[in-house]
């Protein structure tokens, strides 16, 4: 091995739910017509996310602990522990994490993760540039300032180093105006307007009627009418609910809350598509006009160099913007990787073949002992029994060279058959 690196040890995620009545949807009948009487439900359930790795297999026993965070159990339901999310799956990757750089510091690791939206995730400061409007301001994120290290991939063909608002190569470019000075002001407005809509100011001869949050109108009817709250659950009731009692109380509260317009100004706010766009030589200012968050032809085609959306997502740096987990991994020292879509024959080192074999030990053999079941210590025991299961490994291992040699799915599962038999008859083969 290579001076100064370590071992690569792989792990692979995923989650699964095992519920309490995992039975198949057809039975035995006796001869004389007589069946179990199966529930109508599946009943309650338990979610396991585990981690599972070639060398430790499913999961990673931790003697000095009860309970090992490579695989956790979450009884979801809305009386129960809630719903898994996002929060969840960074908190176990990070235990686990802090545990195998403990035991293990002499290897680094890899964590393979599948295509959900929660592995997902934006930065909520990232460069995505769905999360961004035409112009200044309004309900768009505010984003880190990201470097322009050269001209290829970042920089566009009306770019120009002698103008100044132009951003500089080797620099990083703010996505947020500054909140002194006028001189970086949106580009397509001259001195007199920048000083004009630099900050917010109030339109006095211009009203706007806006309807009123779930919060406020709770606020008015807790003040004039309480005693309609005391016989009622609020926190149950959507804004709908509220503005049907609000305009049944004597005197009915006014739905609707009118207050002065107000004009934007663009200091400290985010840019905006055009003006990033421009800062980098995208925008041909002459032909202001052509340029739309999506422009189409005549055909309904979309025409990319008037397309402000397609321009920012064609840059390299928001091209190459990693999702909240690679972000939270980097920091962490490892990395994260996506398995590809629709291949669950090769997602997480196997871990999907181990979600099969412990829902086929799940599901009963005689459906009339329902009470076999209903202990969810059952679930929690022949999960932990893949814990010594390392078989799955070899099929994944199968897949994955199979696909780097570019053979079709039929021409592995014939090949597996063909080993599978050949194991069996092994011991029947006479030696020369």
């Amino acid at each position: 091995m290579p001076p100064n690196m370590k071992p690569l040890i792989l792990f692979g995620q995923d989650e699964a739910i095992f519920s309490q009545y995992s039975l198949n949807s057809f039975q035995w009948i006796g001869p004389k017509g007589d069946r179990a009487l199966l529930p109508k439900t599946t009943g309650s359930g338990i979610m396991v996310s585990a981690f599972q790795s070639r060398e430790f297999g499913f999961g990673l026993n931790i003697e000095e602990e009860d309970c090992s965070p490579f695989v956790r159990y979450f009884e979801f339901g809305a009386n129960n522990d809630g719903y898994w999310n996002y929060s969840h799956m960074v908190i176990q990757f990070e235990d686990c994490v802090d545990c195998l750089q403990y035991m293990y510091p002499n290897f680094d690791y890899c964590f393979f993760f599948d295509h959900s939206s929660g592995h997902s995730k934006k930065r909520t400061d990232g460069l995505d540039a769905s999360n961004m409007r035409k112009g200044f301001g309004g309900k768009q994120g505010t984003m880190y300032p990201t470097m322009i290290p050269k001209k290829e991939g970042y920089l566009g063909p009306y770019y120009d180093e002698n103008v100044r608002q132009m951003i500089i190569i080797g620099q990083k470019q703010s996505m947020v105006f500054p909140k002194e000075g006028i001189e970086y002001g949106p580009w397509w407005m001259n001195e007199i307007e920048k000083r004009k809509r630099r900050r917010d100011r109030k339109v006095h001869d211009e009203t706007i009627e806006r309807i009123k949050t779930k919060q406020e109108l709770l606020s008015e009817l807790l003040a004039s009418h309480g005693n309609i709250l005391q016989s009622n659950d609020p926190s149950k009731w959507t804004l709908t609910d509220l503005q049907k009692v609000c305009k049944k109380t004597k005197p009915p509260i006014n739905l609707t809350h009118t207050q002065t317009k107000v004009s934007k100004g663009w200091q400290g706010k985010p840019k905006g598509l055009l003006q990033v766009l421009w800062e980098r030589g995208f925008i041909d200012s002459s032909k202001l006009s052509e340029y739309k968050l999506h422009a189409f032809d005549v055909d309904k085609k979309i025409i990319p160099k008037y397309s402000l959306l397609s321009l920012m997502s064609s840059c390299t740096d928001f091209k190459e913007e990693v999702s909240q987990l690679e972000h939270i991994a980097n920091k962490l020292g490892v990395t994260v990787l996506t398995t590809t879509k629709f291949h669950a024959e090769i997602a997480g080192e196997g871990i999907e073949y181990a979600w099969g074999s412990a829902t086929n030990n799940d599901t009963m053999e005689d459906p009339s002992d329902l009470s076999a079941n209903k202990d969810s210590e059952v679930t929690y025991i022949k999960i932990e029994q893949l814990a010594k299961d390392f078989r799955h490994h070899r099929s994944t291992l199968d897949f994955d060279h199979a696909y780097r040699l570019r053979w079709k799915m039929s021409v592995v599962y014939d090949i597996r058959k063909i080993m599978r038999e050949f194991v069996r008859l092994r011991p029947c083969i006479p030696s020369r």
